[in-house]
């Protein structure tokens, strides 16, 4: 097994047990939370597969739009992740769409989510 393999499925099974803490067994979905969550760890082992299947439809589609491959803009966004898991907050849930607050440095930036294929996923939007 290479060393990179090792360290991938140490990564998940490091996640499993957190992750299933927030995603109750009546919601296979999960939470946008946990969806911020998985996409923070996605983030921070600059695991480009797993941030392209974390974003929604919509966002894909934009991010192609500027002329660039998305998994090199998500990838990109991971040389500016915090060092630590950010604070969250107001998880709101509307039927299909969510909106969760995140610390960024000394104020809150709102993340949108919506349910697609059953599963939590960063979205853009208004």
């Amino acid at each position: 097994m290479s060393l990179r393999r090792g360290i991938q499925l140490c990564s998940l099974l490091l996640t499993l047990p957190w992750t299933s803490m927030f995603c109750g067994a009546a919601d296979s979905a999960g939470s946008p939370k946990a969806a911020f969550k998985k996409y923070y760890a996605a983030l921070k082992n600059k695991d480009g597969a797993a941030l392209r299947a974390m974003v929604s439809k919509e966002y894909l589609r934009v991010l192609e739009e500027s002329g660039l491959r998305a998994d090199t803009l998500l990838l990109a966004a991971a040389d500016r992740a915090p060092e630590k898991m950010p604070e969250t907050r107001n998880e709101r849930i509307k039927g299909d769409t969510a909106t969760l607050e995140y610390r960024e440095g000394d104020s809150w930036e709102t993340l949108r989510f919506v349910k697609e294929d059953g599963v939590w996923k960063i979205s853009v939007g208004e």
